[in-house]
């Protein structure tokens, strides 16, 4: 039987929503609360846990690395001593002691360092392979120091990571079928949304704040979502305006900030789990803007959620789009706001077309794009 502990972070705003909407759970005992904060369906949730171990070959152990509440319950219930540093990490350090996993995934950007990766290995002896995952492109070898697998979403950044002497794969996201039991009929419609994050800064989400200000203005569009505060903004554009042309840099500087301002007033408080897969679900129209790192590829996450809850993706056009959909067939693609805005109103002009997209879209994904299979076959191959 293979022992793969798979460490993660979620979003501290996410958590921060999840406790206060259950009050209470902060004190529930480790196992009941880990399994009721899974269960809303945050991010891979356990889905690596429950398509694991339905092959017989494995046991999977869930950590969420920054729920506080959540380790601090494990921490009760084993008495651990802390030592110096990191309390948080040295939680973590016990886990994966106790557990002691062949096979460690560590699916976060802020917590596990090489340091970590190197020390553990003395603390499990256990351990065959250690895994990493940049989903972002954040093409940082020195951050994914020690381990000795990396995943990847985007095909540009695998061959960034091997050509840096790791061995990298290609890790292709979908949609976790199971998910269709438990979105519920709600009373909600949209004509069109927007679900995600806002994140400014270098190959972050430049385009996408840009596009959702234009789309705002023009279309019904209902966006979920919180934006940068003015403080974090101008920290992202001291940046750029430290390079090329001054003149046309602050341009940008006052455009970006009239673009972050407009949409203050206009966007709803951000969905996740699963009130965001039912407000997908419940959306005629799914607007999905590629984080501005994918560059000319497709693959996040979004297109195969907004599709297997049968919305109508509109994505932005990319060249690879072909490898996952056929456009005007099962998706629909745009080429920047103006022709985005246009594509909005004709599918909104055009109910039964859009649903006939949608339902295509949806059976695509739900032949060729599960989360299931890419785990499966991952895991043929790798573990």
């Amino acid at each position: 039987m293979i022992r793969l502990q798979k460490i993660s972070s979620f979003d501290p705003q996410y958590l921060k929503q999840f406790y206060s909407q259950n009050p209470g759970i902060e004190n529930a005992e480790y196992s009941f609360q880990l399994t009721y904060l899974l269960k809303d369906r945050y991010g891979w949730s356990d889905f690596w846990k429950s398509n694991l171990e339905r092959t017989g070959r494995f046991v999977v152990d869930e950590v969420v690395i920054n729920a506080d509440a959540l380790q601090r319950s494990w921490e009760k219930a084993h008495s651990i001593p802390l030592n110096s540093g990191t309390p948080l990490l040295d939680i973590v350090r016990a886990q994966v002691r106790a557990f002691q996993p062949n096979i460690l995934f560590t699916h976060d950007f802020s917590f596990i360092t090489p340091a970590f990766r190197k020390s553990i290995r003395h603390l499990a002896p256990s351990i065959q392979l250690i895994i990493g995952y940049d989903g972002t492109s954040r093409n940082n070898k020195q951050q994914f120091e020690g381990c000795d697998l990396m995943l990847t979403c985007n095909e540009e950044t695998m061959e960034y990571y091997q050509r840096a002497g790791f061995k990298a794969t290609y890790f292709k996201l979908g949609f976790e079928t199971s998910l269709l039991s438990e979105i519920r009929q709600t009373a909600e419609h949209f004509e069109c949304s927007f679900v995600g994050n806002i994140m400014l800064g270098h190959n972050c989400h430049e385009s996408r704040l840009r596009l959702l200000a234009s789309c705002a203005d023009e279309t019904p569009l209902v966006i979920f979502t919180s934006v940068p505060t003015d403080y974090r903004f101008l920290r992202t554009r001291a940046g750029f305006l430290s390079r090329g042309n001054v003149r046309k840099a602050i341009g940008d500087v006052i455009r970006d900030y009239n673009c972050l301002r407009g949409l203050r007033n206009r966007i709803r408080p951000p969905r996740f789990g699963l009130a965001m897969y039912q407000t997908l679900a419940s959306s005629r129209i799914s607007l999905n803007v590629h984080i501005d790192a994918a560059r000319s590829r497709a693959g996040n996450m979004r297109m195969f959620e907004a599709t297997g809850t049968a919305s109508c993706l509109l994505t932005d056009r990319k060249h690879n789009l072909s490898e996952f959909f056929t456009a005007d067939k099962e998706v629909v693609t745009y080429d920047g706001p103006a022709d985005c805005i246009e594509k909005i109103r004709y599918l909104i002009d055009n109910p039964t077309r859009c649903a006939d997209l949608a339902a295509a879209g949806q059976a695509r994904t739900l032949s060729s794009h599960t989360l299931n299979a890419s785990i499966l076959q991952f895991a043929s191959e790798y573990l």
